[in-house]
């Protein structure tokens, strides 16, 4: 059975632009609220992958993260941060400016 092709009406586009905005703003409070927002349905886990969502996460609220060790350690979460970089996180910008900062600065008293 062949399923009709969807198109994107007016109304669609100007909820998803809502969706997109207000789940921007719910994940720049937390971290949490986006791995949350990711279960309530289909819709906002296709929302959740919106570049301006990874802008804006509030990414210093990882509970026990530690970004100087995790970012290298851990695959999924130095991708995680990378998309948040190539994104414009500046949480994300920052902490690699640290982290290249302190290695340089160690590396050169070695």
């Amino acid at each position: 059975m062949k399923q009709a092709k969807t198109t994107s009406t007016p109304t669609q586009s100007l909820l998803h632009e809502l969706l997109v905005q207000k789940l921007t703003k719910v994940v720049s409070r937390s971290l949490k609220y986006l791995f949350l927002a990711k279960m309530v349905c289909k819709k906002f886990n296709q929302i959740s992958q919106d570049n301006r969502i990874f802008e804006h996460i509030n990414i210093r609220e990882f509970e026990g993260f530690n970004p100087f060790t995790s970012w290298s350690n851990n695959e999924d979460v130095s991708t995680f941060l990378k998309r948040c970089m190539e994104c414009g996180n500046s949480n994300a910008l920052y902490m690699l400016g640290m982290d290249t900062s302190f290695k340089t600065v160690t590396g050169s008293r070695n």
